[in-house]
């Protein structure tokens, strides 16, 4: 269908499974965090997906480690807002080599994480284009705070998350 996954490393912290799920056709593995990012990586996983936003100077030190240690890997991770964008460049300016992908996160109001809305997406989409530490390669979101447990509303919710994550991408990709 044209899809790409990366399930869950997380949970299970399986090397073993992490090769399985690979060699069943995963584009690469998803983790929560960077230490968890570096257990798969370490064990060949070569795309990472870090399914939540990277900022703290300890995290950004060790994924640029990794990053180094590991030059044929692919590492994503997740960005919410401009102040994150800020402590990155931030961050850069003392390790001007570093340079990290991310995806821009479409969020939910109430929940956890992710801009609220398409203008507040673009302007975060805007700050990580200016940066020289990031590249925006992809956008993101997770649908599964939206589940009651009644379908029709549940498909409901999650067709408005959908319609919202399409339109941020074509207002993205039209600024490009």
């Amino acid at each position: 269908r044209g899809i790409d996954i990366a399930p869950h490393g997380k949970t299970t912290l399986s090397p073993e499974l992490y090769q399985r799920q690979l060699q069943a056709g995963a584009w690469g593995i998803s983790f929560a965090n960077v230490q968890q990012a570096g257990v798969g990586l370490r064990h060949g996983v070569e795309r990472v997906l870090i399914a939540n936003q990277v900022m703290q100077t300890v995290d950004l030190l060790a994924l640029h480690t990794l990053q180094q240690r590991h030059p044929q890997a692919r590492v994503v991770f997740l960005v919410d807002s401009i102040e994150q964008v800020t402590l990155i460049h931030d961050w850069q300016a003392q390790h001007p080599q570093a340079h990290f992908e991310v995806l821009l996160e479409l969020g939910i109001a109430g929940k956890r994480t992710g801009v609220r809305s398409i203008a507040q997406g673009l302007q975060v989409a805007r700050a990580i284009r200016q940066s020289p530490a990031l590249s925006l390669v992809g956008l993101e979101c997770y649908e599964g705070g939206l589940a009651t447990g009644q379908h029709e509303q549940d498909r409901q919710a999650v067709d408005t998350l959908m319609h919202h994550l399409a339109q941020l991408a074509q207002q993205c990709q039209t600024e490009s």
